[in-house]
């Protein structure tokens, strides 16, 4: 029996020019290089697979969707955390979830989604305080030097969540000759002198910072931890980045801080809903830089969550599931 496998979210056609998938010889595999425009769309497409490969969480697969799809056995996420699964619905219907990066404490390597995002963090600081967008903009229009940009070295940079991925921004920041401060939920005095970082109360991290980047998970408790009262802690000459979750700033507060310029600026890897409508406040406001949820999209990263997940289905199609998550 040929097993019929869905790979979702395939924008820049990553997994399908993967050799990998040859070691399904026993299925029949389709991609998607495109989302949905809703749920419904998705029911009628995804109907007949038994597998859906997913790429992050490009794509939410909530309860309602779960239970339409009587064919489907197994979702193969990509990433520890499978949170655009309902996990609960999945095991009520008998489907298996599993994921990848299961117990690898391996040195760092460019394949690593941590290290991705964390370059990516400094990319965006690095355009937003050189102003490289807009003066390749204003060029591009007969504008020579527009505006007048910022160095980093001295300035203040603030991190939130000193883990995998604002340890390593941290790593940069001392490297550019910044003051490096951080606060974290479970962040102690030692491990942030170790990452030589100044441990700062959570009001001094808003009031200090020249450069405000996000690097916490998106929880219950974390949700809108950044509103207004955050914000208005903030220096006027301040930027604040966020290649985290959207959900970890108020939205309705930022923009209002962005567009009566409360801040100087932002820049955003993450949004609410994704993709972005293109009538989005943020996408109008002259002192933001966005980018569509690039962290963790190197060809590196993306290969090996892929490669993983094509292990994960192999197994799982022996009958001996690996890395399941639910």
């Amino acid at each position: 029996m040929t097993i019929k496998i869905a790979v979702l979210d395939d924008y820049q056609s990553v997994a399908s020019n993967l050799k990998e998938w040859n070691k399904l010889s026993e299925a029949e595999v389709t991609f998607f290089n495109h989302g949905f425009v809703d749920e419904s769309a998705m029911v009628s497409a995804l109907f007949p697979y038994d597998v859906l490969v997913t790429i992050r969480e490009r794509s939410s697969l909530p309860a309602s969707l779960i239970e339409q799809l009587s064919n489907l056995k197994l979702i193969a996420g990509t990433g520890r955390r499978q949170n655009h699964v309902d996990l609960q619905s999945a095991k009520a219907n008998g489907i298996t979830v599993t994921g990848t990066h299961f117990g690898q404490e391996e040195p760092i390597k460019n394949s690593d989604s941590g290290v991705a995002t964390a370059e990516l963090t400094w990319g965006l600081i690095l355009d937003i305080s050189r102003k490289i967008t807009w003066e390749n903009n204003a060029l591009r229009n007969g504008i020579w030097q527009s505006s007048v940009s910022e160095g980093l070295a001295g300035k203040t940079l603030g991190i939130m969540g000193l883990g995998r991925i604002g340890s390593i921004v941290a790593s940069f920041g001392n490297m550019f000759g910044m003051k490096v401060i951080a606060w974290g939920p479970t962040l102690t005095k030692q491990r942030a002198d170790k990452n030589r970082v100044e441990l700062v109360l959570w009001e001094e991290l808003f009031q200090d910072s020249d450069f405000l980047t996000i690097h916490v998970l998106l929880t219950k408790l974390s949700r809108h931890w950044v509103g207004s009262s955050e914000l208005s802690l903030m220096k006027p000459t301040a930027y604040i980045i966020n290649t985290a979750r959207s959900g970890i700033i108020d939205s309705s507060a930022l923009i209002d801080s962005l567009s009566t310029q409360r801040i100087s600026g932002g820049a955003f890897d993450v949004f609410d809903e994704e993709p972005i409508n293109i009538s989005h406040p943020l996408l109008k406001l002259n002192n933001v830089i966005t980018t569509p949820h690039l962290g963790y999209a190197t060809r590196e990263t993306l290969t090996d969550f892929l490669v993983q997940a094509i292990d994960c289905v192999k197994k799982w199609i022996e009958g001996k599931p690996i890395n399941v998550v639910n």
